[in-house]
Formats: C-alpha cells, sequence, structure tokens
C-alpha cells in the first residue's frame, strides 16, 4: 500500500515542489532544494531511464530484461541471462569482459584485446595485451613487445 502525504499551502508559504511532479507512479517525490526534486523508483521497481531519474519505473517481479535490448545494457558480444530480479551478461567465446566495477557485467568487452564494441580493430588495444597476443604466437613474442613500446611511447 503506498500513501502520499500532499502539504496544503499555509498562507505565506509557498506549496512543495513535489506537488506537481512528473515522478512515475510507482516512484516517490523527494523534495532536495527549495523548488526542486528527485524522483527514486520504490523497492522492488527497476529505473529504466537512470539518465532521468523516477520518471519510467518496471516492477522486477516477472520482468525479463533480456527481451528487448533497450531493456538491459549486455554488449552486442555478450548474452543476456534473466535472474530472479535482474539480469547479468555473459560474454560470447572469444571475447573477455572489461565492463568497470559498479556496472553490468558483459556491459563492454574486448575480443582478444582488440575493440569490439562497434570502432575499428585499434580501438580498446593496449600494449600489454598485444604482448600477451605476442607470447600466444611463440616465436613473434619479441615484435610484439617492440610494437607494443612504441605505441606505449605514442600513446602512453
Amino acid at each position: 500500500m503506498l500513501i502520499l502525504f500532499i502539504r496544503t499551502p499555509v498562507y505565506g508559504q509557498t506549496q512543495s515542489s513535489c506537488s506537481k511532479n512528473n515522478c512515475h507512479p510507482m516512484a516517490i517525490c523527494i523534495e532536495s532544494v527549495p523548488n526542486s526534486y528527485r524522483c527514486e523508483c520504490i523497492v522492488g521497481h527497476r529505473d529504466m531511464n537512470p539518465a532521468n531519474p523516477g520518471r519510467k519505473c518496471v516492477s522486477m517481479l516477472g520482468f525479463n530484461e533480456c527481451t528487448r535490448e533497450e531493456d538491459n545494457e549486455c554488449s552486442e558480444n555478450a548474452k543476456c541471462i534473466d535472474l530472479a530480479f535482474e539480469y547479468t551478461c555473459k560474454c560470447l567465446r572469444g571475447y573477455e569482459d572489461v565492463s568497470p566495477k559498479g556496472t553490468v557485467p558483459g556491459s563492454n568487452n574486448l575480443l582478444n584485446g582488440f575493440g569490439a564494441n562497434g570502432g575499428n580493430l585499434m580501438n580498446g588495444m593496449n600494449p600489454r595485451n598485444m604482448a600477451n597476443m605476442g607470447n600466444n604466437f611463440g616465436g613473434m613474442a619479441n615484435q610484439f613487445r617492440g610494437l607494443g613500446q612504441n605505441f606505449r611511447s605514442q600513446f602512453g
């Protein structure tokens, strides 16, 4: 049960900034500074638009984030896996998870050290990955290390 309290303006006082808000019905309005507010989805609901919080809240019970691409943050090179109240992403074979801490695993990944998210072959490449690739190819290791050092001196 959701109980909302709306303040009635008293003579000489201004109306609450939450009295006329655009929060989703499954969000609460929180006054922050005078004449300002923010919206937050209630417990059990996921905010579908973190850039504009509390405007689009979806119940997590029975909701499958993996059905539509816009409902999850999985990379095109990862598989979305629906869980009870959330989802996770698992990188496809040959890809490595490089998602920043605090983000959905598998939302950003690389193919063998190369940029895989719509960039060209050089995006996402770093000297350490190049040296590791060289180790995997036996006799070419020193060539890759030298190339990595050149990249490090130019871009590092």
